[in-house]
């Protein structure tokens, strides 16, 4: 009877400690996040592997096939890839020469989307919109965030973001900050649908350092018809030791100059995943 007792009683202490990793591992979603952006180790070992890969190519001469292949294939391939920049431009049938101008909101005075083609005068030269939002993913990750996007009839413009995160984590809570700043360019543009895309920097912080990378961004707005408004953006880049990619979507109903608005966002910092249902309000002026 006493040898069952102890089988069962190390049967159970089994379970125990092969369940606990997974527990501290759902419960430290913002730690694994800090793990993949302060991770040096991991890098240093790509940097070692990628130089003994470069030593070996420079030992060998290029090939008269491989310049063919690539005077082939190259451009197509070039072709293919900038394709989300060139495609709507092109099928939105717009000009660099074309001046835009904001209405005061989305569908304002009677306007059918929210930019005003070649119509000197009828709108502002500079527009900007501000929005604050809420997110959980329902485990115990809840994100507050705010946004701010200024564009010009020039199509130059930019955008920052913030977010604090915070978990309830076993003894406690956990936080940390996260954002951005980028440069954009309105590279298409209609009254009822507009692309950009820039360049910035991500960042993270919190009670212990500072991390810093590379941002490249995309996002369109589409004004299908009043008053709906659906927006997506989708960011690439580093941010510390981590690669960064981040989608998100929302659509909102706009009453005058706010906006509330629903959607999801997803943001993986190397291998780790936040994410999870938003809602918000955000202000056009």
């Amino acid at each position: 009877m006493s040898s069952l007792v102890r089988l069962t009683a190390s049967f159970a202490m089994s379970i125990v400690l092969l369940a606990l990793p997974a527990v501290v591992e759902a419960g430290g979603a913002l730690e694994a996040v800090r793990e993949e952006v302060r991770d040096s180790s991991r890098n240093e070992d790509d940097d070692d592997d990628w130089g003994d890969h470069w030593d070996d190519d420079c030992d060998d001469e290029p090939s008269v096939f491989g310049a063919m292949i690539g005077e082939i294939f190259g451009p197509p391939i070039l072709y293919t890839v900038s394709s989300p920049w060139w495609g709507p431009h092109t099928a939105l049938n717009d000009q660099w020469g074309f001046r835009a101008e904001f209405a005061d909101a989305p569908y304002s005075d009677h306007h059918n989307g929210y930019l005003l083609i070649n119509s000197p005068g009828a709108g502002r030269s500079v527009a900007g919109r501000f929005s604050t939002e809420y997110g959980n993913d329902l485990s115990g990750l809840s994100r507050v965030g705010t946004r701010l996007l200024v564009d010009t009839s020039s199509r130059i413009g930019f955008d920052a973001e913030w977010s604090q995160w915070t978990e309830e984590v076993r003894g406690g809570h956990d936080s940390l900050s996260t954002g951005d700043f980028n440069a954009i360019l309105r590279f298409a543009q209609s009254e009822r649908v507009q692309f950009r895309s820039g360049i910035g920097f991500n960042w993270l912080a919190d009670s212990h350092d500072s991390d810093f990378g590379v941002n490249l961004t995309y996002g369109v707005d589409l004004f299908p018809a009043r008053p709906w408004v659906v927006s997506s953006t989708f960011d690439c880049g580093t941010l510390g030791d981590a690669v960064l990619f981040r989608a998100r979507g929302s659509v909102g109903v706009v009453w005058k100059c706010a906006e509330l608005f629903t959607g999801y966002d997803y943001q993986r910092f190397g291998s780790a995943d936040l994410h999870g249902p938003i809602i918000g309000l955000r202000l056009w002026y």
